[in-house]
């Protein structure tokens, strides 16, 4: 950056800074962020301001400084982190702007520390942004034959890195090159709380003003609905049909807290377009041949492909599950109309293991808090948890994998089920089940809400 970029920036930091829309900007009070250096309610920086200014004003300053937050093709974690010291400070002075200074339901709602909650805002349209990606410049290397450039890892995803987006779709075309580019279109509408997430309408600052109408997101604290894709080369032919179910399964590995307006409606369509991704890409794991068929549409195949290569810690929400899902959660666990009765009831399906071959982590949420603060559990059978780890272990090869298994205390004074169970069972469990260790921690776990909760930690005893 010359010194004649930095001193004009600075120049416009000046002439805005004593504005009353910049006075109107002060931090949001997010108990969770600990951003503990800034007070709030306090006003928005020079030094912030001025960040956004050097990320929205120039161009080239702009993609050198974004490409430090995604990874080269083969490129570990730690060499990117390196790439990303050079800017420290702007990248910290960034994340801040956005995450605390942006715009969003934080500041919208009042919000109640003590009672960790908030006033829900009236029932909204929700909110949609555009971002146009030249797949043919993109970093990323090939998944397979025939694969698209740019799949799509996630379906509710944590925009980390600075994202710049537009509220108009015409606009999000200029960036999305010739044929090969795609459009993806944001929601934030996917879960509760998702109207928290925070933002930066930089239109009033930026020197491209209202005619990119730029939106910046940062950080990554809460995820964003990925919509639909649309390629440029068929602009009538959209994935927002597959994407939603797509979303739904996503949430339902990743422990969503979902509403009562999200709620997926019992819908057959969606079952049997999850449950063909399902089984072909069991097929090709099984066969272990080259994907030389792919169902259409290719682009939806690959990236559902690349979300379970993608899967490192699954989260399972049994409440969830069961309220909000509708007949999709039988794709992720078991139910008691199953021939296995009551037996695997609640238990994950042992094809996790084969479909999600890089997890390494299982966690497995089986109590929720009701208003009047009673439990409502989803007890598992912990046999059938010890005995599906072994088959995956001979069946898969798949060692290493830890399962966590999380339950609310009854009350103040009394454990939870997975006490009872271990009460009846632990001796038994241990002895056929001799080469995994069972660890209980019970004594001083509380969860976000500050409620008691026993933990079951279930690992080869080599581990």
């Amino acid at each position: 950056m010359s010194i004649e970029t930095y001193l004009l920036g600075w120049t416009k930091v000046n002439k805005f800074f004593n504005t009353g829309k910049v006075k109107g900007i002060t931090a949001a009070n997010i108990p969770y962020l600990h951003y503990d250096e800034i007070n709030p309610n306090s006003c928005i920086t020079k030094q912030h301001l001025l960040a956004l200014v050097l990320y929205t004003d120039n161009d080239e300053l702009c993609s050198a400084f974004t490409r430090t937050f995604r990874r080269k093709p083969y490129e570990s974690i730690s060499k990117m982190k390196e790439r990303n010291q050079e800017y420290w400070n702007w990248s910290k002075l960034m994340r801040e702007a956005v995450e605390i200074f942006g715009e969003s339901g934080w500041k919208q709602n009042s919000w109640n520390i003590e009672t960790k909650q908030h006033s829900q805002k009236d029932e909204t349209d929700p909110t949609r942004f555009f971002r146009g990606m030249d797949t043919a410049r993109s970093d990323t290397t090939g998944y397979a034959l025939n694969k698209p450039q740019l799949v799509l890892e996630e379906f509710g995803i944590r925009l980390c890195g600075p994202t710049s987006t537009t509220r108009f779709k015409e606009v999000a075309m200029r960036f999305s090159g010739e044929d090969d580019g795609i459009i993806v279109t944001f929601s934030n509408d996917g879960y509760v709380h998702a109207d928290l997430l925070p933002m930066i309408d930089c239109a009033w600052f930026s020197n491209k003003g209202k005619a990119e109408s730029e939106t910046l997101f940062m950080g990554g604290y809460l995820r964003i609905k990925i919509e639909t894709v649309t390629k440029i080369s068929a602009p009538t032919n959209n994935y927002k049909k597959y994407l939603k179910p797509l979303y739904y399964f996503h949430s339902m590995l990743n422990g969503t807290i979902m509403s009562d307006k999200q709620s997926c409606k019992p819908s057959e369509k969606y079952y049997n377009k999850l449950d063909k991704l399902i089984k072909y890409r069991l097929s090709s794991l099984e066969t272990k041949e080259i994907v030389t068929q792919i169902p259409d549409p290719q682009y939806i195949y690959f990236s559902f492909a690349a979300f379970l290569e993608h899967q490192r810690h699954i989260i399972i929400n049994l409440h969830q599950i069961h309220q909000y899902s509708g007949g999709l959660g039988e794709l992720v666990i078991h139910s008691k109309s199953e021939s296995d009765g009551n037996e695997k009831h609640n238990l994950f399906k042992e094809i996790l293991y084969q479909l999600c071959p890089n997890v390494t982590c299982f966690t497995i949420y089986t109590s929720n808090q009701k208003e009047n603060k009673q439990y409502v559990d989803y007890p598992i059978n912990l046999h059938q948890v010890l005995e599906s780890k072994h088959l995956s272990l001979q069946k898969y090869g798949r060692k290493g994998i830890k399962i966590i298994i999380k339950a609310i205390w009854k009350n103040d004074n009394e454990h939870s089920w997975i006490c009872d169970a271990l009460e009846t069972d632990y001796s038994a469990l241990c002895e056929k089940y001799d080469d995994y260790k069972l660890i209980m921690n019970n004594s001083t776990n509380t969860n976000v809400d500050g409620d008691k909760e026993d933990c079951l930690v279930i690992q080869e005893i080599n581990n």
